[in-house]
């Protein structure tokens, strides 16, 4: 090992290790040695500049501090100084798989939507959803309303004004000294008059003869025997050319004994009575309040 003009020890010969002064090459003879020369003082060493990084560098490096440039060959490191401090990423490790695994994990499988539930076992906890119930809807406090009714369409039954006494006479029948035994006498039959007409006779389905003042079982009576017509204050009587003909007469009379004219109206008045038949007897009066 020798010494730089400064005093460094150098392994190379060329060049001082420290601080790159030139070596001194001393020559030595076989019999004498060559006069030693006086010591010669070293410059200040330089600046050496990369020129692949551009960073300064002493003129003693060999490589640049930052990149590893190579100033005596002229060559970059194969690897960075960075890249040998970072340690490699470990290789993912493969997995041995069957067959048709990577088709089935390709297609997910959703669940459908309609397939039932298992009955959870007793003390099992049930799965909460992730979305909140709806609350319950409140009790309402309205009243219900009650169910649409049509009107009804059918008038009220008007009120009489007038009704018009059925009865069986037992003087009018022995005056007519008929066969046969009369009906027993007893309470009007009450026939409310609403028409400004209503005919006198009886009932025969036959000949489609339906009078308001039906006479019943006397069948002295015509069937259309004779009609009351009224303007709403007064009544009038028409004989309707009846078989045994219609008697009029008061209260207070003994029962006429000629009939009324067919085909005439005769006035009758409040006390008056209206003989027909073997035994009928018939008052026209204004309605109570009951009837």
């Amino acid at each position: 090992m020798t010494s730089c003009p400064a005093g460094h020890q150098s392994v190379s010969t060329d060049y001082c290790d420290t601080c790159g002064c030139p070596m001194r090459v001393v020559h030595q003879s076989a019999t004498a040695a060559a006069p030693p020369t006086a010591p010669t003082t070293c410059s200040a060493p330089q600046a050496v500049t990369c020129p692949h990084c551009k960073t300064s560098n002493h003129a003693a490096d060999f490589f640049c501090k930052h990149c590893g440039y190579d100033f005596t060959t002229g060559s970059l490191p194969t690897t960075l100084p960075q890249a040998e401090n970072t340690p490699a990423a470990p290789s993912p490790v493969s997995v041995a798989q069957p067959p048709g695994a990577c088709e089935a994990a390709s297609e997910p499988t959703l669940p459908s939507p309609t397939a039932p539930q298992p009955p959870s076992a007793p003390g099992q906890l049930t799965p909460q959803s992730p979305w909140p119930s709806p609350p319950d809807p409140e009790p309402t406090t309205h009243a219900r309303r009650p169910a649409f009714r049509p009107p009804n369409t059918q008038p009220a039954p008007r009120r009489s004004d007038w009704v018009a006494e059925v009865w069986v006479d037992p003087a009018w029948f022995a005056l007519q000294e008929g066969e046969g035994v009369a009906p027993s006498p007893g309470p009007p039959t009450i026939v409310p008059l609403r028409n400004t007409t209503a005919m006198i006779g009886r009932t025969s389905a036959s000949r489609g003869i339906h009078p308001e003042i039906d006479c019943g079982v006397d069948t002295a009576v015509s069937r259309s025997h004779a009609r009351l017509t009224t303007d709403g204050r007064r009544w009038w009587l028409e004989d309707l050319d009846s078989a045994n003909g219609t008697f009029v007469g008061d209260a207070t009379s003994t029962p006429p004994q000629s009939p009324i004219p067919t085909g005439q109206k005769i006035e009758i008045d409040a006390d008056d009575r209206v003989w027909l038949g073997a035994w009928t007897r018939i008052v026209v009066r204004p309605a109570t309040s009951t009837e």
